[in-house]
């Protein structure tokens, strides 16, 4: 029987002044960057310097909003905008690889091939799978490994939920958990966001099971 573990390791979340900020209802391409760029502006001076600032856009913008974005807020010492582009748009992130912001995605790519794109052509600097999507653990473990090859950075979409925080904490040198489904209660025993980090806990496997309520409400 394996001796049981007296540490765990704790997971950093953005759940505290949430430092990304989601582009989901400021309009999509032809609406006016130069609001965005206040809003970062106004967030970067809420949270003062040296704390990590995102950006989400959802996929809703093109190449030249983009491009006018993140020259706009370089200043904020933003550290990545997610996803500006339709995810299958490659032609247009080949034009963002010189974009003032690096750019972050991959949560809707479905097994490593799609990752191996990404990393080899420098689309991202941020690779995001989400477990759920990817392929599993394995996928996510193999994309680990293509961004230790590649020089980019891995922050799984939805990161602290359960299913993925093991390969944060064994595989990732400097760990983000995303924010869970607020509405995703099916689990009974997953770890909780506490001050801002979530552990690991002790129980066998991923440490959770099916919540008895769905069998009884």
């Amino acid at each position: 029987t394996p001796a049981p573990r007296t540490n765990t390791r704790n997971i950093r979340t953005d759940s505290v002044l949430p430092p990304s900020i989601a582009f989901s209802r400021t309009g999509g391409e032809d609406s006016d960057w130069g609001d965005r760029a206040e809003l970062v502006a106004r967030a970067r001076d809420k949270l003062g310097p040296g704390r990590p600032l995102m950006i989400d856009a959802f996929g809703r913008w093109n190449v030249e909003s983009t491009l006018q974005v993140a020259q706009a807020i370089e200043p904020y010492q933003v550290d990545w905008l997610e996803e500006p582009l339709s995810c299958d748009d490659l032609a247009g992130y080949r034009q963002l690889k010189q974009c003032a912001v690096p750019i972050a995605g991959g949560e809707h790519e479905y097994l490593l091939p799609g990752f191996e794109l990404l990393a080899h052509d420098q689309l991202h600097a941020v690779l995001q799978p989400d477990i759920n999507w990817c392929g599993g653990l394995t996928t996510l473990v193999q994309v680990y490994k293509l961004a230790r090859q590649t020089g980019l950075r891995v922050c799984p979409h939805r990161g602290s939920e359960v299913y993925a925080l093991h390969a944060m904490a064994a595989l990732d040198p400097a760990p983000l958990a995303e924010s869970p489904r607020d509405w995703f209660h099916v689990l009974e025993g997953a770890p909780t966001i506490q001050d801002g980090t979530i552990g690991l806990n002790d129980a066998p496997g991923f440490g959770v099971e099916v919540a008895p309520s769905l069998w009884t409400d």
